[in-house]
């Protein structure tokens, strides 16, 4: 065991040397006296306490090792990331939460699969229509949660009960217009979108069974945006869970009990919409985010027209997204019902898939939001390299996995052979297509974080555009469902290029270090693959560590910064630190000099 020493302190000098750790010891020495194994030395107490940056809840920056594992594991410690704590705080559950609604989509397809190929396309064809009639109004979710999170960021309760109720009349307003249209236009829309006669008697009752249910998820929107707006993503993911079972319970006995076919699938579906409105709204009555009184009156158009403003750009996006869908949709229904049934397999597939997506898109536009709005442009860039190498992970396991279960995954929805192996035929391109759509995704919530709304909007109506033509192409020369996947994939490749042009340019909103790649983040730790001299890890929670133009200086006679790395010089042999109060110098990220 190394004791502390009479010896003078050690200085640093142009002599490379290697300190060796212990968690309850620090001792440097030359490389050429290792000093290993050490023994433990029984723990006490810190003498720094901790700050009030160190114990946030949000937005805190979590250290991800201790000082001993950073250098002793050097390869984990790159593989590691100070946020990823934060990260996976928020998107797994939204994970879950994104989850259930396809997985809704897809019981639905799976029941109805096994009633015949015609059932299954007017299935198809009534999904498309209705999601669009809902997606179109999904701002009321991004614009209800900034404002819930202001109000009470100022402790704000009345603030929040009123902010709550107006979308909620908004909300119930829009649904009941969108139920109206889609029941007495339905016919028109099917007989426009080129539904066969056979697939149009299955489509209507389906649609009109669906629709009943438009105020319900319009107003789960607002209140999934109150919840947020806490930070409380576990209470939409229980609610959810508990519609999902009944939609289980109720698709078996009205299906097939009853014997009410695609109608008992729909109305399935929409009641347990409605439960879990019923379970949230509730629970947010309970929790005094909602008085009963603001209800009684509606609000006044000075008051909702600031989030109806907000919502264009997103409204006008999702409206040319799904526009491009529906129209790739009704050139497949003219293909025949097997091609078209194959379309709903292979789109049900598609959305499941780009959820594990989604979440971390959620995650990424939360915390770029947090950092951009302290003006922390290092941390924040930090967040979407980090984000965007877990999807590309994420991107490639899922597409092996669609690439393995090519022939199989089909047949979970349909057991006509003709429509199995049109899906298969398909499905290797939406595989192929995953890691783009991965990394499009987490561009969308750096730009959704940073308010660049403006300019996704733009990069859409180019991207459609051009997804416009490549349609009009293929309606005139019969391109078949192949040909008319890959049009559609146009909307992964323009999204990847528009985000990336924005990110990665002179006015990227994370700043022209990030688009120059001047600010690339690392540990201090990894600074000793840069210099062999002696590399100190700084207690991160004590008043010695400052960051000076975004790079690490530790401000007491000991250590100094040369050329961007810490060199570190020792007191005295045998000086003790804390382990419990000691962080490695990684767990608040810096800019390289």
């Amino acid at each position: 065991m190394l004791l502390a020493s009479s010896k003078p302190p050690i200085r640093a000098t142009s002599r490379p040397s290697i300190a060796f750790y212990n968690v309850k010891q620090r001792v440097s020495t030359p490389l050429r006296k290792p000093a290993l194994p050490f023994r433990s030395i029984p723990r006490r107490p810190s003498i720094f306490p901790r700050p009030a940056a160190a114990t946030a809840d949000f937005g805190a920056i979590p250290p991800s090792t201790t000082a001993t594992s950073v250098s002793a594991f050097p390869i984990w410690a790159r593989l590691t990331s100070p946020y990823d704590k934060e990260i996976f705080k928020l998107a797994i559950p939204a994970l879950f939460s994104m989850l259930l609604d396809p997985l809704m989509g897809m019981v639905d397809t799976a029941i109805v699969g096994r009633l015949g190929t015609e059932p299954l396309a007017a299935v198809g064809l009534s999904t498309v229509l209705y999601n669009f009639s809902n997606f179109i109004w999904n701002f009321l979710l991004y614009t209800t949660t900034p404002r819930i999170a202001a109000a009470v960021s100022k402790d704000d309760r009345a603030g929040v009960s009123k902010i709550t109720a107006q979308g909620l009349w908004v909300a119930s307003a829009i649904g009941l217009v969108m139920t109206t249209i889609l029941w007495t236009q339905c016919p028109r829309m099917f007989t426009g979108m080129g539904a066969t006669p056979g697939v149009l008697e299955h489509a209507v009752p389906y649609l009109r069974g669906r629709c009943i249910a438009s105020p319900a998820i319009l107003m789960f929107y607002v209140l999934a945006g109150t919840f947020r707006g806490f930070k409380d993503t576990m209470t939409p993911l229980m609610a959810g869970v508990i519609s999902n079972i009944v939609h289980l319970g109720l698709d078996i006995a009205l299906v097939f009990w009853l014997g009410m076919g695609v109608t008992g699938a729909a109305l399935a579906t929409s009641l347990s919409h409605w439960a879990t409105l019923i379970v949230l709204g509730a629970l947010v009555m309970r929790k005094g985010y909602l008085k009963l009184p603001d209800l009684y009156t509606p609000p006044k158009w000075s008051d909702v027209a600031p989030t109806l403003k907000n919502g264009v750009f997103l409204s006008t996006r999702s409206i040319l997204a799904m526009s491009m869908l529906m129209w790739a949709t009704k050139l497949i229904a003219g293909f025949g019902a097997v091609s078209l049934a194959a379309h709903e397999i292979l789109r049900q597939i598609w959305v499941f898939s780009n959820q594990a997506f989604t979440c971390l898109d959620i995650a990424t536009q939360s915390l770029i939001a947090f950092y951009l709005g302290r003006d922390d442009k290092p941390s924040a860039a930090a967040v979407f390299r980090r984000t965007l190498s877990l999807t590309l992970v994420a991107g490639v396991v899922i597409m092996c996995a669609l690439l393995y279960s090519q022939s199989m995954l089909p047949s979970i929805f349909s057991r006509d052979p003709a429509v199995i192996s049109k899906a298969a035929m398909v499905l290797p391109l939406i595989a192929a297509f995953m890691p783009l759509d991965a990394a499009a995704s987490v561009m969308d919530g750096v730009l959704l974080g940073s308010q660049e709304a403006a300019w996704m909007s733009r990069t859409m109506i180019v991207t459609a555009t051009c997804c416009a033509v490549g349609l009009t192409m293929g309606q005139r020369a019969g391109w078949g469902l192949l040909a008319t996947w890959v049009v559609i994939k146009f909307l992964t490749v323009g999204r990847l290029i528009g985000n990336a042009w924005k990110i990665w340019s002179a006015e990227s909103p994370l700043g022209k270090d990030f688009a120059s790649g001047r600010d690339t983040i690392v540990p201090v730790a990894s600074a000793e693959a840069v210099s062999g001299n002696t590399i100190e890890h700084v207690n991160g929670h004590s008043a010695t560590t400052s960051a000076v133009n975004g790079a690490r200086n530790v401000d007491e006679q000991h250590a100094e910064k040369v050329n961007g790395v810490v060199n570190g010089s020792k007191a005295g042999e045998g000086e003790e630190i804390d382990a419990s109060s000691a962080a490695p110098a990684s767990a608040s990220p810096s800019r390289e000099g």
